[in-house]
């Protein structure tokens, strides 16, 4: 029970690839095989929320390689006062279980239980320590700011300042309740090798497709010389407002099919949530997909950045300081339209009047009041996919 065997081709990678290692060198497989339903029930049970079984699942996969479970106090020091883990290793967003608002933890070092979130989801923590920590220290070394007007912090005091340390791993069973589109880091790793990938980019989105995505794309494909993209679009929880993850992966598998390159494409659903945490998460979604196999990442001028917490080029500060992570960032200035040249730049000599900023945020504002927007801002195919969602009734935005 101690010791999880991988079921997934058993570190195929490892032999058989020319691909990025993963982070720290290993990738983490804690999947339990020889434990059964009624062992399971002999386990105490504990209740966490959707985030804290996402984190759960994405331990036992290895997407946090080379973490293995709910950080303890030192690696939490550790990440906020130095951006590494103990072994050394660069990581910057502690990934710490809350036992959540006063509710009292029952439970001890040493105990096992099982964590349930909805849908019956459920991992094995094996408890190494329950600790508690400063909150407001807590959310200056994640978020940079204390004020509750930033979501992740908000989030952050609600859930209280108790927390638990311990391994995480997931059933063979509990294995196969994935959401659709969901890769495991080895998966991934398996694919890319049979198409003979060797140099990866990875699109990090919350969005549906618009032209300035595309730009950035293809734009990096052909600078870095990349073999293929891997499109990772977040599908967790988001804040109010936002596109739902079933949209986003709709608008890009049409625009896959329809439109871009037969064979250089791979889409995959990132079951993440979004802190927005800024520069620090950036570098964070940049070593997830290093274990996924990626070996470049496309990193936005506002990478998971929310209102004005971040400075524009915060992110790319950020990766400059830390140095090499072993997965080269990707950075471009703002794309626009250019009205004169008639197609996208990040810089020409027509200036602001002709340059049109293209982004998110006002096609989600556009398609709320129901107007339409020009096809060198969305293509006219994945507008209308939108839209015909919403007229039938289906949730387009997180509500």
């Amino acid at each position: 029970f101690e010791n999880p065997i991988n079921i997934e081709n058993h570190d195929y990678w490892r032999t058989h690839s020319n691909l990025i290692a993963p982070h720290g060198g290993k990738l983490i497989q804690n999947i339990i095989t020889d434990f059964s339903i009624r062992d399971v029930e002999k386990l105490p049970k504990w209740k966490v929320d959707e985030r804290v079984m996402i984190d759960a699942a994405q331990i036992a996969l290895g997407v946090y390689s080379p973490i293995s479970g709910f950080l303890s106090k030192d690696d939490l020091e550790s990440v906020l006062n130095k951006n590494k883990l103990l072994d050394g290793n660069t990581w910057t967003l502690p990934i710490i279980m809350p036992v959540g608002g006063e509710t009292k933890f029952p439970y001890q070092n040493g105990d096992r239980i099982i964590i349930e979130g909805e849908e019956k989801k459920r991992a094995v923590l094996s408890i190494d320590n329950v600790y508690s920590y400063d909150s407001d220290k807590l959310a200056h070394g994640i978020f940079g700011t204390k004020s509750t007007k930033h979501p992740g912090v908000k989030r952050l005091y609600e859930n209280g300042n108790i927390f638990v340390s311990g391994k995480v791993s997931l059933l063979k069973e509990d294995l196969q309740t994935r959401k659709p589109f969901e890769l495991t880091p080895n998966q991934c790793r398996v694919i890319f090798q049979n198409q003979q990938w060797n140099r990866i980019v990875a699109f990090h989105t919350r969005n549906v497709p618009h032209r300035a995505h595309e730009y950035l794309q293809f734009t990096a494909m052909e600078k870095y010389d990349c073999d293929g993209l891997f499109i990772h679009p977040v599908i967790g929880p988001k804040k109010v407002g936002d596109f739902t993850g079933d949209i986003i992966l709709k608008s890009y598998n049409q625009l896959i099919e329809k439109n871009y390159p037969i064979n250089k494409i791979i889409i995959g659903a990132f079951n993440n949530y979004s802190r927005y945490a800024g520069p620090k998460e950036a570098v964070f979604t940049a070593l997830c997909r290093k274990n996924f196999g990626c070996s470049h990442i496309i990193v936005g001028r506002d990478h998971t950045g929310v209102g004005s917490f971040y400075p524009k080029d915060g992110a790319k500060r950020f990766f400059e300081e830390l140095g090499d992570i072993g997965i080269q960032p990707i950075f471009f200035d703002e794309v626009y339209y250019c009205l004169k040249c008639k197609k996208h730049v990040e810089k020409c000599k027509h200036g602001i009047n002709y340059n049109y900023k293209i982004n998110g945020t006002e096609i989600r504002a556009k398609l709320e009041k129901g107007k339409a927007l020009p096809d060198w801002f969305i293509r006219e195919s994945v507008l209308n996919l939108i839209s015909d969602e919403i007229k039938y009734g289906h949730n387009v935005f997180i509500k």
